[in-house]
This record gives C-alpha cells, sequence and structure tokens, in this order.
C-alpha cells in the first residue's frame, strides 16, 4: 500500500508540474502588444546633413576657357543644400496609413575655399599673369508640404513622403582680381595691381522633395524618425558683374603693360545649385 500512495503521490506532482508549465507558457503567449494608440497630430524636431546632389558649378566661366587645362570642375561643385540643417515638423494624420506634413529647415552654407579662374595669357614662362579668386557663402530656408504613408506596424513603422519644397536663400559673394609681374604663384613674384569686390544675392526656388524613413515607436507618444531625403529645386543664376567694388590697389597702367591689355575682371554668370540628399534624424511626439 506504501509504495502505491507513493507512486499516486508522485503522478499527482508530475501531473501539477506539467499542468502549471503549461499555464505559465500560454500566459507568457498571450502577453499583450504593446499599444501605440492613434493621433491626429504630431510634431518634430531634427538635425541632418545634406550632401551635394546633381550640382552644377562655374559653367559660365568653363564655356569662356577661363580655367587652365587639367583643372576639373567636378571638385568644385556647389549646392547650397550641402551641410549641417534643424527643422520642425507639423502634421496631421488622416488615418493610420495617410498624413500631411509641413516641414522647415534653416541651413548655413560656407565655403572653405577658393578656386581660381585664369583670365590673361601667360608669361614667358607660361605662368599666367592674372587670376580671379571666388568664394561663396549662404544662408538659406527651405518649407516642405509633403503627403506620408505608411502600412502601420507597430514598433517600426516605415514610411515614404513625396510633394513640394520652397526655398530661399542669402548668398553671399566675394571675389578678388589680381595681377602679378613674373607670373600667379610664381616664386618671388609681386601683385602689381589688384581689386576685391564684394555683395549678396537673394534667390528664391521650388522644387521637388521626397524621402524613405521609418518610425521607431519609443514610447506610446514618442518615436524616433530616420530618414534619407532629397530635394530638386533647379538652379540659380549668379551674376558675378553685380559686386562691387570693396578696395583698389596698385598701378592700374603698369598692371595694363603687364597684360597688353586693360586689367578686366572675370563678370560672367555661374549657375548654382539648390539640389541635395542626406539623412535626417528626428524625434516625434504626437498629441
Amino acid at each position: 500500500m506504501k509504495t502505491k500512495h507513493i507512486m499516486l503521490l508522485l503522478c499527482f506532482f508530475l501531473i501539477g508540474g506539467l499542468t502549471g508549465a503549461v499555464a505559465k507558457e500560454e500566459k507568457k503567449e498571450k502577453k499583450p502588444v504593446p499599444e501605440f494608440p492613434f493621433k491626429r497630430f504630431y510634431a518634430e524636431v531634427s538635425l541632418g546633413y545634406g550632401f551635394v546632389f546633381s550640382s552644377v558649378h562655374l559653367e559660365g566661366a568653363s564655356s569662356r576657357g577661363l580655367f587652365p587645362s587639367g583643372i576639373d570642375l567636378k571638385n568644385h561643385r556647389q549646392s547650397f543644400g550641402n551641410g549641417l540643417h534643424a527643422g520642425v515638423d507639423l502634421g496631421y494624420r488622416f488615418n493610420r496609413y495617410l498624413a500631411i506634413d509641413l516641414g522647415g529647415k534653416y541651413m548655413v552654407y560656407s565655403t572653405m575655399e577658393d578656386w581660381a579662374a585664369v583670365l590673361e595669357n601667360p608669361d614667358i614662362n607660361g605662368i599666367p599673369l592674372a587670376v580671379n579668386e571666388k568664394e561663396l557663402s549662404s544662408e538659406s530656408g527651405h518649407i516642405s508640404l509633403q503627403l506620408v504613408a505608411s502600412p502601420d506596424f507597430k514598433r517600426v513603422d516605415p514610411y515614404v513622403k513625396a510633394g513640394l519644397v520652397f526655398s530661399i536663400a542669402r548668398i553671399h559673394a566675394d571675389q578678388y582680381y589680381g595681377v602679378y609681374d613674373q607670373g600667379v604663384w610664381q616664386y618671388g613674384s609681386n601683385i602689381v595691381f589688384n581689386q576685391q569686390f564684394t555683395g549678396t544675392q537673394w534667390a528664391f526656388r521650388a522644387g521637388f522633395a521626397g524621402a524613405v524613413g521609418m518610425n521607431i515607436h519609443l514610447a506610446k507618444l514618442i518615436s524616433l524618425s530616420v530618414e534619407w531625403q532629397f530635394s530638386v529645386s533647379g538652379l540659380v543664376d549668379f551674376d558675378w558683374g553685380d559686386l562691387k567694388l570693396k578696395s583698389e590697389q596698385g598701378d592700374r597702367n603698369a598692371a595694363a603693360g603687364r597684360l597688353n591689355k586693360e586689367p578686366t575682371r572675370y563678370t560672367g554668370t555661374d549657375h548654382l545649385s539648390f539640389n541635395s540628399h542626406g539623412l535626417r534624424i528626428g524625434v516625434k511626439f504626437k498629441f
């Protein structure tokens, strides 16, 4: 009898243990998925960096043959969409799958190099006697209006954006024109005549904007957005002849004698771009 009782007790405990394990497993499987409530409105703050995208630079100087042979203009591409930018977006969701987004961003582009266009015939050593050095910088604002489509996944929700972008930029330019007695960049050469010009131009552009990204839900009303965005706004004509004389030094007549002509700076038109693509990271708040 004792053996039978012991066997019954063992079976009882074994069945109880298995039942408890199954119940725990079922309880674990039924753990609720976190709810991220649907809200109509959202606001987002972001930082990003843009890169040059299909820009054209110094086309006017190139077409007039003002560059010495061997210079690759692709190394001097310019876009006012290039650089660090900060932005704020406001959005409205029509439903879980479609929203409209009004975004604004501000950025500063500052050139870190001068580029030179050779203007005159070389001296007896083959070194040019006169040179133009030019520099551009800008501050710009960009406003976009885009539709946003997403599948409404729970934790990580991908999306695409497409719409219009409107840009305004304040472009600042500096230009230096110099004539040398023995040739530009030649050791021991002295400046015979030089001028400095400066000026500002406002530019307005409208174009197309888009992005591919994802929302990563961090809390019920907060998510992290990561996207790769691009914008195409066409080109801005910049006329170097509009710059004003800032200073002038040296002997103009001596420079004319060295050049066998009147010293004249480059006053052509170049085409500058707002086009860019780049990464943007933001924090989104639903309300």
